[in-house]
């Protein structure tokens, strides 16, 4: 008998990967910067500070001044789960209520 159902909330009930990538894009063009790459594909499944190589792949000094001003950034323009739920996740999650799990 199934109990519950667990959920990787990150790329599986949202679109996490697009949503970042435009906030990202998002904040640069706010400061008027053009990033290393626009394109999603180059950020993708990197690491954090591989992200922030790829976005200031020259200037490391302007890549430490930029990261604290996006994370006061993020804290301003969170993600909205509810907006960016994948349409599938709303029947799915329905479904499983009207079974009790």
């Amino acid at each position: 008998m199934t109990m519950g159902v667990i959920f990787d909330m990150d790329g599986v009930l949202i679109d996490s990967e697009t949503f970042y990538f435009e906030r990202r894009m998002n904040f640069f063009q706010e400061l008027e910067i053009d990033p290393g790459s626009n394109q999603i594909d180059d950020y993708v499944g990197k690491t954090e500070a591989a992200i922030w190589e790829t976005l200031v792949p020259e200037d490391k000094s302007l890549r430490e001044e930029l990261y604290p001003k996006y994370v006061d950034y993020r804290k301003t323009h969170p993600i909205d789960f509810a907006k960016d739920l994948r349409k599938e996740v709303k029947p799915l999650l329905d479904f499983l209520k009207k079974r009790d799990i």
